[in-house]
């Protein structure tokens, strides 16, 4: 995605896995992907330089990103959502 504003980053890409044990979560994030992909361009969208360079900021977006995921699939009726979530890459320009 592209930041907007005074950033020092203009650009940001990030790589992730989710993970889950519950065979329902698996199928339900395939099935739901372009709305998840959707709320995490606009959860990354909204956030800081500054943060993002820190393991700290990392640390709080990967919570942020599990937990809405998880939301997500608590709204299609998925009560055990993922458990995990791993950057495979990250990169801000």
């Amino acid at each position: 995605l592209n930041f907007e504003g005074k950033s020092k980053a203009r650009y940001m890409q990030i790589g992730l896995e989710v993970a889950t044990t519950n065979d329902k979560a698996h199928a339900a994030v395939k099935k739901h992907l372009p709305v998840i992909r959707n709320e995490i361009v606009l959860l990354l969208s909204g956030q800081k330089y500054e943060e993002m360079v820190t393991p700290d900021g990392k640390e709080q977006l990967r919570a942020e990103l599990i937990e809405t995921i998880n939301n997500i699939l608590e709204q299609h009726k998925v009560k055990k959502g993922i458990d995990n979530i791993y950057f495979t890459s990250f990169v801000m320009q």
